[in-house]
């Protein structure tokens, strides 16, 4: 006897756009779908020129959003002077970076003091305080920036759900999505989930949405694979966008950007939902611990 649609189990899952902030087309895009309930939450960029004009726009058109900090340590320019980590003003690159984490060799008390201004700047400018926090390219979990991150919520966001990527082996390897790269990102996440149930952190319950942005098969495929076997509460991280005028010289992902906004605001997204079982749904603002 097969099941009727009344007996699915419906599972709920936080759709959470990366980079706001950091171009206005990417801005375009997440507050389009944030208006059709095709987003649930946002991740945001305080360190450029952008972030307190987008941030109006944000307040103003998707009032509902909820708003985190996307702490940037990468690829982009400080909000301080960082005479160690960045000498000439610029951030260095994710591999390199990763490598001096790994290594211990990184300014402690540079990248506590950059992420208390990253931190003010949000607050100053959005009026209160993120409603989660996490890392452009997940550096919120590598080491040494980890414990900061730790010590930082212990400061002054008691409370914030902080994002875990943390996937065991087997979800990585039976999603078969971008492997190599996921593991890599799922072993981080495991290691920061210690540490923050440790530290009594609040931390997403599931993750999804790692890929390679090389990826042969369409996006709406790899959605229905992370989305299948989803857990209830996962963290589906996207990265929609336009790539207008200003984004390639900000950031070398660009036209995967526009696909996904596509496809979050296309029309079969919510059959794709409606087959697995998932409704896309608001995080608590300040969420259980797990």
């Amino acid at each position: 006897m097969k099941r009727g649609k009344s007996a699915m189990a419906i599972r709920s899952a936080v759709f959470c756009a990366d980079d706001y902030g950091l171009a206005p087309g990417i801005g375009r895009a997440i507050r389009d779908l944030a208006r059709r309930s095709r987003l649930t939450a946002t991740s945001c960029m305080v360190t450029g020129r952008y972030w307190e004009e987008e941030a109006s726009l944000l307040r103003e058109e998707a009032p509902g959003l909820a708003v985190g900090l996307h702490l940037v340590l990468t690829g982009q320019r400080p909000l301080g002077r960082m005479a160690a980590l960045a000498p000439d003003g610029r951030l260095p690159g994710v591999g390199r970076f990763l490598l001096q984490c790994l290594a211990r060799r990184v300014p402690r008390d540079e990248i506590r003091d950059e992420m208390e201004r990253q931190l003010d700047r949000f607050e100053a400018v959005w009026g209160r305080p993120p409603d989660h926090l996490d890392g452009h390219q997940h550096v919120h979990q590598f080491p040494v920036v980890r414990d900061l991150v730790i010590e930082l919520h212990e400061r002054r966001l008691k409370g914030v759900p902080v994002r875990s990527t943390a996937q065991s082996n087997g979800e990585v390897m039976g999603g078969g999505i971008a492997v190599s790269r996921a593991l890599l990102i799922a072993r981080l996440g495991r290691a920061f989930a210690r540490r923050a149930r440790a530290a009594a952190v609040p931390i997403n319950p599931a993750f999804r949405g790692v890929r390679s942005f090389a990826e042969k098969e369409p996006y709406l495929t790899l959605l229905g694979g992370w989305l299948k076997d989803a857990p209830e509460g996962t963290v589906l991280m996207c990265h929609p966008g336009v790539v207008d005028d200003v984004l390639p010289d900000l950031d070398e992902l660009t036209m995967p950007r526009e696909e996904e906004y596509r496809v979050l605001g296309g029309p079969r997204l919510p059959e794709l939902l409606e087959r697995v079982g998932v409704v896309i749904a608001i995080p608590a603002r300040r969420a259980p611990v797990y």
